[in-house]
C-alpha cells in the first residue's frame, strides 16, 4: 500500500517522503523531502520497494537538494567550509541558526 511505501522509505531514509502516484501510467516516485541528497542506504531500499511494491507498476525515486536562493543565506566564509556535494546538501537552516 502507500502507506507501507512511505513508512519503509521514511525509515531508510531518516527523513520524511512522498509517494505520487500516476495510476494512469502504473507507476509511482518516491520524493525524499525531509532529506537532501541521496539518502544512505539507497540500494538496500530499492531492493526492498521491488519486494513489496506490486510488481506491474514502476517506481521513480527523486530527490532534493538546495538551489542557489538557499545557499545564497552563506557567506563566502561558511561556503569555505563544504564542498561542492556538501553545499549541494547541507541544512542551511541549522547549520546558521
Amino acid at each position: 500500500t502507500k502507506a507501507m511505501i512511505i513508512d519503509v522509505a521514511s525509515r531508510y531514509s531518516n527523513g520524511e517522503v512522498e509517494v505520487i502516484e500516476d495510476n494512469a501510467s502504473s507507476r509511482f516516485t518516491i520524493r525524499f523531502v525531509g532529506t537532501l541528497g541521496i539518502p544512505c542506504n539507497m540500494e538496500d531500499l530499492k531492493l526492498t520497494i521491488e519486494e513489496i511494491k506490486p510488481a506491474h507498476l514502476a517506481v521513480t525515486y527523486e530527490y532534493v537538494y538546495n538551489t542557489w536562493n538557499d545557499v545564497g543565506a552563506l557567506t563566502w566564509n561558511q561556503a569555505a567550509a563544504y564542498t561542492w556535494e556538501g553545499i549541494r546538501t547541507v541544512n542551511i537552516n541549522a547549520d546558521n541558526n
